[in-house]
């Protein structure tokens, strides 16, 4: 092997190593040693409360909050979901007086503001439900990141959705999920890093 071969191959291996070492400092240093930030939830809003009034994305900046999508014909997974924050709300007392839970209808054809209401009044009174034109429903659950098909026609139809409920913190930056298979203590420990932070 001559010289000049020899000093191609050592090249070459300095370039490739060059290249590895910038590829690793691009992709995996942070220089201002921050975690990326999450999308953002939520976009704009504007939907009828079983509270009264119309609730905004902007009302809900400054204190924790949760948000489920569902609807009040759910055999299963709305249900269980609110009755377990129920249970979970009740065992934080005034500690959580000023957090609430949204449930947002994803069948707004059958669930009006009064039926939502009577669905609602079954659960803690922390759990409020919004509703509004299917429109702005499709844009809400767009913004949100959440799924919801519709099933079948007439009037026996049932939606597939997303189960979980969405946790935010008080600037309205997404800080975890709650989800009815979790076990209970886990959803309380995740409930109360939020509560405190």
């Amino acid at each position: 092997m001559n010289t000049l071969r020899i000093i191609r191959i050592a090249a070459f291996i300095g370039i490739g190593l060059f290249f590895t070492l910038m590829a690793f400092l691009l992709l995996f240093q942070n220089p201002k040693n921050t975690r990326p930030s999450l999308p953002e939830y939520g976009g704009t809003f504007s939907l009828q409360a079983t509270s009264g009034g119309i609730v905004e994305r902007a009302n809900l900046l400054g204190k924790s909050y949760g948000v489920f999508f569902g609807y009040t014909n759910c055999p299963d997974f709305c249900p269980t979901a609110m009755q377990d924050m129920t249970v979970l709300l009740g065992k934080f007392g005034t500690e959580a007086k000023d957090f609430r839970i949204y449930f947002i209808s994803v069948d707004p054809a059958r669930d009006t503001l009064d039926l939502l209401k009577s669905y609602v009044s079954s659960f803690d009174p922390r759990i409020i439900g919004l509703t509004g034109p299917e429109a702005e429903i499709a844009k809400v659950t767009k913004s949100f990141n959440v799924y919801a098909r519709k099933n079948g026609s007439g009037d026996n139809y049932t939606f597939d959705h997303t189960s979980s409920i969405l946790l935010f913190d008080a600037k309205g930056k997404l800080a975890g999920t709650i989800n009815s298979s979790e076990p209970e203590g886990d959803q309380k420990a995740k409930l109360e890093r939020l509560l405190k932070n």
